[in-house]
């Protein structure tokens, strides 16, 4: 299962197993943001995608143990994605 996003026009799946939260951003001061009391890491999903953007939520994904946000365009849901047929970029 994999939390839809949209970005742009583009749409990406993250993997769900890795999401934490959804929210609207909080404040964002040097790429960081305080959430539930903990500064996190704050990543903008359309500079990596090379998009333009108007990011409405953030979501909060583990990376091991830490935590990292992710602003993105809108959230579209959860859905099963078919991995198969897929290749790594590159």
């Amino acid at each position: 299962m994999s939390l839809v996003v949209r970005v742009g026009e583009r749409s990406f799946a993250l993997p769900i197993a890795v999401v934490v939260e959804t929210m609207r951003p909080l404040p964002i001061v040097d790429r960081t943001s305080v959430v539930r009391g903990a500064a996190i890491p704050i990543i903008d999903a359309a500079a990596l995608a090379g998009v333009p953007s108007a990011p409405t939520r953030l979501v909060v994904l583990r990376a091991g143990d830490a935590r990292v946000g992710v602003l993105v365009d809108a959230v579209l849901g959860v859905r099963a994605i078919a991995t198969a047929g897929l290749v790594e970029p590159g």
